[in-house]
């Protein structure tokens, strides 16, 4: 049995070899190395805490003590804390013990107070 060689001119090689390795190429590449949409993290909802009945126990620049039936719960406070008091916008300096208060705390850190409003 022999074996027969092909023989292609050398135009049609120069032509042919590219067109042949862009093809192969594109069938081999990966799907899973397509573009890849970035992940998008929901926003952590704050979750209400000492909703009804809670009191200042103490507060201070950074950081304010409710007490809600018997127990107590110190929350920190930042930059980023939006504080009411009597439905106007406030800072910790107007925050005094003995106010009815809400906190929504961060479910990300529980002891971080995203808000408070505060009323007499």
């Amino acid at each position: 049995m022999k074996i027969q060689i092909l023989r292609i001119p050398m135009k049609t090689s120069r032509i042919l070899i590219p067109i042949l390795s862009l093809a192969i190429s594109l069938l081999w590449t990966n799907p899973a190395s397509a573009a890849v949409k970035p992940r998008v993290k929901a926003t952590p909802v704050p979750e209400k805490i000492n909703a009804g009945g809670a009191k200042i126990e103490s507060v201070s620049a950074d950081s304010i003590t409710v007490k809600a039936s018997k127990t107590s719960q110190t929350y920190k406070i930042d930059s980023h804390t939006a504080i009411t008091v009597n439905g106007k916008k406030g800072t910790a300096e107007d925050l005094k013990a003995g106010m009815r208060v809400e906190v929504d705390g961060s479910k990300i850190d529980p002891t971080k107070a995203l808000s408070i409003k505060a009323t007499n």
